[in-house]
Formats: C-alpha cells, structure tokens, sequence
C-alpha cells in the first residue's frame, strides 16, 4: 500500500519486493542452511541486479 501510495505501479513494487528478498535470502542461506555459493548463484545475483537497475531507470 505504502509503495502504491508513493506512485509505484503495483507490478513493479511487488516484482522489486519479490527481487530483494531474494536477494536478502541468499547470506541467510549460506550462514544458517550452509548452502553452496556456486557460479549459478553468482549469475542468477547478477541478473536480478541488473534487473533492478533496468525497472529503475524506465
């Protein structure tokens, strides 16, 4: 609500939550879960970044 409210499309607000929780999951992964940190990682990290720098400059 709070990001509709402030301009945001509905879509894009959700898919940029969606991304950075993502994002903010994967330390929590490798810290408490001991997952692996491979390349597949690396490059899915890479392409939600760069992602986000495309919905934010549209």
């Amino acid at each position: 609500m709070m990001a509709y409210r402030a301009g945001w499309n509905i879509g894009t607000g959700s898919l940029v939550a969606n991304i950075l929780l993502a994002l903010m999951l994967i330390p929590i992964g490798i810290i408490f879960y001991k997952e692996g940190f491979g390349i597949n990682k690396i490059l899915g990290i890479s392409f939600c970044i760069i992602g986000l720098i495309f919905i934010n400059k549209r």
